[in-house]
């Protein structure tokens, strides 16, 4: 009887473990690309790479904002914004709050173009493209949800 117990709790203690790593496994949070694509509903070209993610998106339930910055190859820039549904007449910003503040160091002066858009996944979608070089641009996302 006591053999049973013990090996009826140790199923239980397995079954949780696999239950916890699969979650984990599956977490957009260990790969900073799902993460953007999860938090802002776009998806990112094999182009993107030196990713940054900020916000309060996975922890809150309310209001709450994901703002991410990556950097493209130029000639991805017309099909990733082609995915953009654009809302002319829409006024939409990345807050000043510390937790969607990016540190792209290509942010400087000002973006050659500014996107106000639908969102996929919350209310609105910000989205502004940097010059970073000749053959790259820094793309800017920000996403709320109310």
């Amino acid at each position: 009887m006591r053999t049973r117990r013990i090996i009826k709790v140790a199923v239980i203690v397995v079954a949780a473990l696999l239950v916890v790593a699969f979650a984990f496994t599956r977490s957009s949070f260990r790969d900073p690309r799902t993460r953007i694509e999860h938090e802002h509903g776009l998806h990112l070209p094999a182009s993107a790479s030196s990713f940054e993610c900020r916000g309060d998106a996975a922890r809150g339930f309310l209001d709450r904002g994901a703002a991410s910055s990556f950097t493209i190859a130029s000639n991805d820039v017309a099909v990733f914004i082609s995915q953009l549904k654009i809302h002319p007449g829409l006024t939409t910003f990345i807050p000043g709050n510390s937790q969607y503040q990016l540190h792209a160091v290509w942010r400087t002066g000002t973006p050659t173009a500014t996107y106000s858009c639908d969102s996929p996944v919350g209310d609105w979608l910000h989205v502004e493209v940097w010059p970073v070089d000749d053959k790259r641009v820094g793309i800017c996302l920000y996403t709320d949800w109310n």
